[in-house]
């Protein structure tokens, strides 16, 4: 619900603000301290629930941008997650990826690797990954074609997740094939 240290100040402000009116507005019983505090406390509460759905609704879904600038760098701006996402193409079937540098290669959910044309079937799942959710067996696959903005490879490494993966990761294995990486506070910077 809280983007920042302001929204959290200003939420924190507010309800201190509240406070201080229901006990500045009654002189008297603890009944009639509770029932204005109560009062005031319900109707921050209904239009603090009601901020939060606006902008909810109102922040765009996906913002997986992917700008290049005159020297051809991709620039990719930080999500509202925390994260740095991509969307590629692979054999010209578009695939949304988070941006993992921990991750060893470009690991493919099962749902994308079926999109861009690998039959689950006929792979072999002989590898195992060690991952933050414990171990799982991959199988390992070749790209024929990967577009990241401007760029073009061919005959690109990757593995296909044996297990359940929120999304398609964009690993180190890929990622080396550009000169650098630069991370500031809104993007990530890759160069050629």
């Amino acid at each position: 619900m809280f983007s920042s240290d302001t929204d959290r100040l200003i939420y924190l402000s507010v309800l201190l603000g509240i406070t201080v009116l229901a006990v500045l507005s009654t002189r008297g019983s603890l009944r009639q301290f509770l029932r204005p505090l109560l009062i005031w406390l319900g109707i921050f509460t209904v239009v603090t629930l009601g901020y939060g759905a606006w902008m909810s609704v109102s922040e765009p879904k996906s913002q997986q941008t992917i700008t290049t600038n005159a020297q051809g760098h991709i620039i990719l701006p930080l999500q509202s997650d925390g994260h740095f996402k991509a969307t590629l193409i692979i054999n010209d079937t578009p695939v949304d990826f988070v941006v993992d540098t921990g991750a060893s290669e470009i690991v493919l959910t099962q749902q994308d690797a079926q999109r861009i044309g690998f039959n689950l079937d006929r792979l072999n799942f002989m590898n195992v990954a060690l991952t933050a959710n414990g171990t799982v067996a991959t199988a390992p696959v070749r790209l024929a074609d990967v577009q990241f903005g401007p760029h073009r490879d061919t005959n690109v490494r990757a593995m296909i997740n044996g297990g359940d993966l929120f999304q398609s990761l964009l690993g180190m294995s890929y990622l080396r094939r550009f000169g650098s990486i630069e991370l500031t506070p809104e993007a990530m910077i890759i160069r050629r």
